[in-house]
């Protein structure tokens, strides 16, 4: 399972290491959102940033992925001390690219997507 959050806008996702395996679901949407244009990024995705771009709201959406769950959004994440941080855009950009996803795979819709995935990557 992989972890994806919209922050200002692009779709970013963890780097990849010893922990974070590159799966297909992860290389699939990662080249869907390039298809439609969405700007994308691998970094380094600490929890404590990841909480602040929340309450900041420049992270407005947060979703799992992999190939048995396919996409699955994440709605609030909660602290151990109660604290609950809502994501105000459940479902939104990972809804277009779970059914964008799901309609190549059902042959609904066929895709051409040349070259391959570029992400920007930030060094540590």
């Amino acid at each position: 399972m992989n972890f994806m959050a919209v922050i200002d806008g692009q779709l970013h996702t963890p780097q990849l290491s010893g922990s974070i395996l590159e799966g297909v679901t992860r290389h699939s949407l990662l080249r869907l959102a390039e298809h439609r244009g969405i700007a994308t990024a691998e970094i380094q995705m600490p929890i404590s940033q990841l909480k602040r771009d929340i309450a900041a709201g420049r992270c407005t959406e947060a979703f799992a992925c992999g190939t048995a769950a396919i996409v699955c959004p994440i709605a609030t994440i909660g602290e151990s001390d109660g604290t609950v941080l809502a994501l105000p855009n459940v479902g939104q950009m990972s809804g277009q690219l779970k059914h964008a996803l799901l309609d190549i795979q059902e042959g609904a819709q066929p895709i051409h997507l040349t070259g391959p995935s570029q992400p920007t990557i930030h060094p540590s």
